[in-house]
C-alpha cells in the first residue's frame, strides 16, 4: 500500500466519515482491498466480502453517500492550521504505535512529524494536581527529556501540561495527543503551550478536523499516548482518573508503567499507590525511570563509544540473539526470516516484537524487519 496524494487524503477522509467504521474495521478494509482508492471504488458485494461492515455502512460506502463539500472543508481546515496527514503505510508512521491492536490508519499532525519516531515516554496524571505534583512532574519531565526522550502527554490541564512544560523548559521535545480535532486546542488556555509544542514536537489527533472535545473521545485517545511510548509515568491520580485507564492500555501494549508514590491520606495518591501495589515501578527520581528502561536513551546512543546493539546484546535471551544475528544487515520479510532460521512464524513474531521493544529491530510496513 503506497501513496500520499491529494486523492489519498480525500479517500481516507471519506472512509473516516463512514458510519460505524472505527480504526480496526478501517484497517481490515484497507488491508483486504489494497488501499483507500480501492475501498472507495468497491461495490456493495466486494465490501460485504471483507466481512466487517454492517448493512448501514455497506449502503453508505457503496452508495457513495459522503458529501464532498464536507471533504473540502476538512482539507481547508488542515491547510489553515498546517496539519499534515500521516498514513499507517508510510515509513514515517510511528513504529511503536503501529504495533498496538487498533492503530489509526491516518493521523492528523501539526508540527514535526519526525518527533513521532524518536524514543517517546509518556507522563500523565490528574487535571487538578497539587503544587508538589506540578513541580515533581516538571522536574521528572525535564530529566526524561534531557536523557533524549520525547515527552508525550495529552495537553490536559494539570499534570499533562506540566509534563510538556518541563520537557520544553529543558530544551527537549514534547508531543501532545488530542481528544478533539487538530484544529481545536483544548483546554483553550493551553494555546501558547500548544504553539511551543509544535515548534519542537507536534500535536496529533486521530479525529476529523472540527471534532469537539467530547468526553467519550478521551478514553480512546489515551491508548495512543501509551501506544507511542516506551513507558508511562503517572504522577498524581485518583482512583477514577483517566490516567489509570492509560496505565491499563500500557499494560495491554506491553509498555512499562511507573508511578510516583503519594501520601496515602490524600485522594490524589489513591490511584498511583494502587498502581504501585499492582506492580507499577515506584519512582523517586528520574534515575529510577532511566535505570529501568530497556535500551539506551537517545543521547547516550549517539556518543559514538558503543552502539546500542553492542550494549544490549548481552541482555538478549538465546532465541532473541538467534533472531537478532539472523537478520544481520539485511531487511527481511518475516516469512523469509522464519525460513532462514527454521522457526514457526507465530513464534518468530513474538521474538521480533520483543526486539522491537528493545529498540534493536525496526519493523517496516509489510512485515519487513531490519536492525534498528
Amino acid at each position: 500500500m503506497t501513496g500520499n496524494s491529494q486523492s489519498d487524503l480525500r479517500d481516507m477522509l471519506r472512509l473516516m466519515m463512514a458510519p460505524g467504521v472505527g480504526p480496526v474495521k478501517l484497517t481490515r478494509l484497507l488491508d483486504a482491498l489494497g488501499g483507500p482508492a480501492e475501498v472507495v471504488r468497491a461495490d456493495y458485494h466486494r465490501l460485504e466480502e471483507v466481512g466487517v461492515l454492517n448493512k448501514k455502512a455497506l449502503i453508505w460506502l457503496a452508495g457513495r453517500q459522503w458529501d464532498d463539500r464536507t471533504i473540502d472543508s476538512q482539507i481547508e481546515a488542515m491547510q489553515a492550521t498546517g496539519t499534515t496527514p500521516l498514513y499507517r503505510w508510510q515509513s514515517e508512521y510511528p513504529a511503536y504505535l503501529s504495533q498496538i491492536y487498533d492503530p489509526p490508519s491516518m493521523l492528523f499532525v501539526r508540527g514535526s512529524m519526525e518527533s513521532l519516531n524518536t524514543p517517546c515516554f509518556a507522563i500523565i496524571g490528574t487535571r487538578e494536581p497539587s503544587i508538589n505534583g506540578v513541580n515533581t512532574t516538571r522536574d521528572l519531565s525535564a530529566g526524561i527529556a534531557g536523557a533524549g526522550f520525547t515527552v508525550v502527554s495529552g495537553l490536559a490541564r494539570g499534570i499533562d501540561s506540566a509534563a510538556a512544560e518541563g520537557a520544553l523548559a529543558s530544551g527537549g521535545i514534547s508531543v501532545a495527543v488530542l481528544g478533539c480535532g487538530a484544529d481545536i486546542i483544548y483546554p483553550p488556555e493551553n494555546e501558547n503551550l500548544a504553539k511551543k509544542i509544535c515548534e519542537r514536537g507536534c500535536l496529533i489527533s486521530e479525529y476529523l478536523m472540527g471534532t469537539p472535545p467530547e468526553g467519550h473521545n478521551f478514553p480512546r485517545r489515551n491508548r495512543l499516548i501509551s501506544g507511542l511510548s516506551r513507558g508511562v509515568l503517572i504522577v498524581e491520580a485518583g482512583l477514577k482518573s483517566g490516567a489509570l485507564l492509560t496505565a491499563s492500555y500500557a499494560v495491554d501494549q506491553n509498555r512499562d508503567v511507573f508511578a510516583v508514590p503519594g501520601d496515602p491520606r490524600k485522594v490524589l495518591s489513591e490511584g498511583v499507590n494502587k498502581l504501585i501495589q499492582q506492580g507499577a515501578k515506584l519512582v523517586r527520581s528520574v534515575e529510577d525511570i532511566l535505570n529501568e528502561m530497556v535500551g539506551l536513551p537517545a543521547k547516550a546512543a549517539s556518543t559514538g563509544k558503543d552502539s546500542p546493539e553492542e550494549k544490549l546484546k548481552p541482555a538478549l535471551s538465546a532465541e532473541e540473539r538467534l533472531v537478532f544475528e539472523g537478520i544481520g544487515r539485511e531487511t527481511l520479510h518475516v516469512d523469509e526470516l522464519a525460513e532462514k532460521l527454521g522457526m514457526d512464524v507465530s513464534q518468530l513474531l513474538g521474538i521480533l516484537l520483543r526486539l522491537v521493544m528493545k529498540q534493536l529491530v525496526r519493523e517496516h510496513p509489510g512485515k519487513l524487519y531490519s536492525l534498528g
